[in-house]
């Protein structure tokens, strides 16, 4: 399968993703998560882009960042990931892929992606409120987060996400597409060279002569 391409120029927030292979944990203890979240900080300083939110979860993690250099997303990433690698306890492999991104359009779908970022704990069942998830930008961080949330956003947060919210959220990340307006998303694909990934799953229907 070929390698999919990076898209991730200045100024555009990005969803960032990556998990563990299969049967394996990132995080197995709250010194896990701590560590991570301190490599995340220490990676910032290094390579500053724009942290708007994240969620840790004990086999996946989600971020939300945006590059203010061309080429600062992949290199925050490949010095996180290959320094979580070697920090890690036990050692070994870890990712079985490159991390996955998708550009964010900024407004009311950061917003959406934010909340649906800062429930994954409860849709993973780990808690029954977002809040009482300690490994996440809902929660009292450190780090800096350059989005401000509105007046009843953990009530946001703990609610439902509507099913083609969702939905969408989900195609948009196995595919990388842009998540946003209609406009923005043609737009934006067109401008990153991701217009592959608008196109519809599968291949097309023969269609039978009369």
């Amino acid at each position: 399968m070929p390698r999919i391409a990076r898209s991730a120029p200045a100024n555009i927030i990005q969803h960032v993703f990556n998990a563990a292979f299969p049967r394996k944990r990132l995080f197995k203890s709250n010194g896990d998560f701590t560590q991570f979240i301190d490599l995340l900080s220490e990676g910032l300083s290094k390579h500053p882009c724009k942290l708007h939110g994240f969620a840790l979860l004990p086999t996946h993690f989600h971020l939300v960042l945006q590059p203010t250099k061309n080429d600062q997303l992949s290199g925050l990433m490949s010095w996180l990931l290959n320094t979580h690698v070697r920090r890690h306890t036990p050692p070994g492999p870890l990712y079985p892929s490159r991390f996955r991104n998708f550009p964010v359009q900024p407004g009311d779908n950061l917003y959406s992606v934010l909340q649906w970022v800062e429930s994954a704990p409860v849709r993973e069942g780990l808690v029954d409120k977002a809040m009482d998830w300690p490994y996440s930008s809902l929660a009292r961080t450190k780090l800096p987060i350059a989005t401000p949330r509105p007046a009843g956003w953990v009530r946001a947060v703990n609610g439902n996400i509507d099913a083609p919210t969702l939905s969408n959220l989900s195609l948009c990340l196995k595919r990388n597409r842009p998540f946003g307006d209609e406009g923005w998303v043609k737009m934006t694909a067109e401008k990153l060279g991701l217009n592959h990934t608008l196109n519809a799953i599968g291949r097309p229907r023969k269609t039978v002569a009369a």
